[in-house]
């Protein structure tokens, strides 16, 4: 059975502003959008919403409530960036770690498959709450069975773990929940206050039928993912290990210049190992062993986010020079701190591209003329009914300069087979342990689809119903031939 945990770290800005300013703490404290008369509240501590401030005050008025208040933006940026961090921490327990899309602070997390690591899921929970304590957040961190269920406890429930035992327990406590505390509109609360709906229970007990027009996309959507007609998949964000690079020298060297070449050398790969991930580089910390059993550490921040590899070069030189070393450097290590890079870095970055794309052309040539014109091809876009009509592979006359996109979101690859196999029924696989076409494809674990796809009446009539099928070693992609009543493997999704 599935588990799911929900972090909700309660109001997460206000929870940074107060790490940033920690002589505010015992103060009326409120986060606002800007530092303007007409910055609108965002959040407000216990303290000032006693004395009235509350979100969606502007700040001018929330002074005449409370002359006192202490109040600050807290950038996006600054948000995001905590975000990453605690993700990072998080998945020490849990590889799948997903953050909610629109709420600071709330995260999901993949709590299946973890009863060889930890005695018991309360373990589990715990640790990860004593965890977040030390780094000096607040939290609520609720273990169930569904996603929503979860997310509901959490933003009810007081603050602490809470591990709930079975999925009947979880059902009865979220529908306890009342509406007020689900961070619903004003406006849409009011409205189904007025309809004497104060808890989940009550709300689900309106018909589906007909419930976008009458409440509108809000209502709907919680109406739909209260009640499971709505089921979304963990998308957790990926575990992506540091750009960085060691150099262990042969003999101690104390030259600055040929410390600075060593340096220059390990940079150029790993500021082209950031442009390919779309980041650039924020910070970068240099590491050197000496042989005198010293360590020395710098951080070098360029006055903005870089790629270029000039300014890094210049920033590390200036550090060389003013740096004093007590013996002979033996091990070099370079780790880059990275953010998020503009369209405008990444294509500043592709003009100076090292590639020869003369002897890159030329080497083509020379295959085609030792081989065949069909051996160096490419895929094109073409339109289609079927999936495998959708492109088309054309002969590759030359290779062009690359052009560095910004994709918020990395694409999943799907591998054609040339020639879908044959495949196993789904449906008979009766447990989670049976294997599909033996060890090799590993265990069947979830079924996404149909998509029903049919036409070529006029050649050959195809009806066919497509499946993502995820096993333990990968995600599959397969059909269902309905007029020949076989299964096919169409290809893998990487």
């Amino acid at each position: 059975m599935d588990r799911w945990a929900c972090l909700n770290l309660r109001e997460f800005p206000l929870q940074l502003l107060l790490q940033r300013y920690p002589k505010w703490i015992p103060c009326p404290v409120a986060v606002v959008e800007n530092d303007s008369p007409n910055g609108k509240v965002t959040y407000a501590n216990e303290i000032a919403r006693k004395q009235g401030v509350i979100p969606g005050l502007r700040y001018a008025s929330a002074l005449t409530l409370e002359p006192q208040l202490r109040a600050a933006p807290m950038p996006r940026e600054a948000i995001e960036a905590a975000i990453r961090h605690i993700i990072t921490a998080l998945q020490e327990f849990t590889p799948d770690v997903e953050p909610h899309s629109q709420e600071s602070g709330i995260l999901w997390l993949n709590a299946s498959g973890l009863q060889k690591l930890f005695r018991s899921m309360e373990e589990w929970a715990r640790r990860i709450g004593r965890g977040l304590t030390r780094a000096g957040y607040q939290s609520v961190l609720v273990a169930g069975y569904t996603r929503f269920g979860t997310y509901a406890l959490a933003k009810s429930v007081p603050a602490g773990v809470h591990v709930l035992s079975d999925p009947v327990q979880e059902g009865s406590a979220a529908r306890k929940v009342l509406l007020r505390d689900l961070g619903l509109s004003p406006r849409l609360l009011s409205n189904l206050e007025k309809l004497g709906l104060e808890s989940l229970k009550d709300f689900l007990k309106i018909p589906s039928a007909g419930f976008l027009e009458r409440f509108g996309p809000e209502a709907h959507r919680l109406h739909q993912l209260a009640s499971r007609a709505d089921w979304n998949p963990i998308r957790p964000q990926m575990h992506t290990e540091p750009v960085q690079s060691n150099v262990i020298l042969d003999y101690p060297e104390s030259d600055t210049n040929r410390l600075i070449f060593i340096v220059k050398n390990e940079l150029a790969p790993m500021l082209s190992s950031l442009a390919a991930r779309c980041r650039s580089l924020a910070a970068i910390t240099l590491t050197l062993k000496l042989d005198s059993k010293e360590t020395k550490q710098e951080t070098l921040r360029p006055a903005s986010p870089t790629l270029n590899e000039r300014h890094i070069v210049d920033l590390i030189r200036l550090r060389f020079e003013a740096m004093t070393l007590t013996g002979g450097v033996i091990e070099v290590g370079l780790v880059a701190d990275d953010v998020e890079a503009t369209s405008e870095q990444l294509r500043l970055f592709d003009q100076i591209a090292t590639r020869n794309l003369i002897d890159a052309n030329d080497a083509l040539a020379r295959i085609r003329a030792a081989y065949s014109e069909e051996t160096v091809v490419s895929a094109a876009l073409h339109e289609g009914h079927l999936p495998e009509a959708q492109f088309r592979v054309t002969s590759l006359s030359h290779l062009g300069h690359a052009h560095c996109r910004y994709v918020k979101v990395t694409p999943l690859v799907r591998r054609f087979n040339v020639c879908p196999e044959p495949f196993i029924d789904p449906q008979r696989l009766g447990d989670r342990d049976t294997f599909i076409r033996g060890m090799e494809l590993g265990t069947l674990q979830r079924m996404v689809g149909p998509d029903a796809v049919s036409g070529g009446w006029w050649n050959r009539e195809v009806q066919r119903d497509y499946f993502y099928t995820e096993t333990s070693l990968g995600t599959l992609w397969l059909y269902y031939d309905r007029i020949r009543r076989r299964w096919r493997l169409n290809g893998k999704v990487e």
